[in-house]
């Protein structure tokens, strides 16, 4: 049954670094350029987590520097900055990065750089995160500040991809056998299982509005809110 829910594409999903490197490390661009090109929705950094992204890459995962690189370039991941707010549609925004470093120091008291800025820029820009480090989110919720929802993860934007037609379930199958390679963390839905036999308990937090709903119907953890969203144009071959 599909759920057409309230669609809202937001300009933008403010990503932390421990979910792009699970997305540097899955090396699956489709899932992203699908949501720039076809969605309009770009995933931005802050230049706090392109620093930590960078070195976290180059130091634990280098054979996936390329990957980082192009991404970079090719601006599937957008570093936050004058140019890219402005060309999303926001207004005041050399008032809006200010706001941002100051909201960013402020949290920064409280949890690791990266995840402080991204947070500071998700609440300023009113934007949803993309973000699996649940002990600096308790953290930030504990001390009494409201976080934007959704709070996606990794495989938010993966299992998105099959839900959206993007890709099938076997692109998210070997994005779990690489991460598991890599020792990344899988979600515990997908630790043990395959992909397929774990979505029923996975609650997909980002699902277009026009498609069947894949995986729990029903929010299952504390942070499971969902978006809707919908194609504003069709997805251009790769180059």
């Amino acid at each position: 049954m599909t759920l057409p829910g309230l669609a809202t594409n937001p300009p933008l999903i403010i990503g932390d670094t421990s979910s792009l490197t699970q997305l540097v490390v899955a090396e699956d661009a489709t899932v992203l350029r699908a949501l720039k090109q076809s969605y309009g929705i770009h995933i931005a950094i802050t230049e706090a987590v392109e620093a930590e992204l960078r070195r976290v890459i180059h130091y634990k995962f280098p054979a996936k520097e390329s990957f980082l690189r192009k991404a970079l370039s090719s601006k599937m991941f957008s570093v936050i900055d004058k140019t890219l707010l402005i060309s999303v549609g926001y207004m005041a925004v050399p008032a809006l990065l200010e706001q941002m470093d100051q909201l960013g120091e402020k949290f920064h008291r409280r949890v690791d750089r990266g995840e402080a800025y991204t947070h500071a820029a998700s609440n300023v820009l009113g934007a949803p995160t993309l973000s699996q480090d649940i002990v600096a989110l308790w953290q930030l919720v504990n001390d009494g500040i409201d976080v934007q929802r959704p709070v996606l993860r990794a495989f938010d934007i993966l299992i998105f991809g099959v839900q959206a037609g993007v890709c099938g379930l076997e692109s998210c199958a070997r994005a779990r056998k690489q991460l598991l390679k890599a020792k990344e963390t899988v979600l515990a839905c997908f630790e043990n299982c395959s992909v397929a036999d774990g979505l029923p308990s996975f609650y997909l937090r980002i699902c277009d509005a026009d498609l069947d709903i894949l995986g729990a119907q029903q929010p299952i953890d504390s942070f499971d809110d969902r978006i809707f969203v919908r194609k504003t144009s069709p997805l251009l071959p790769s180059e």
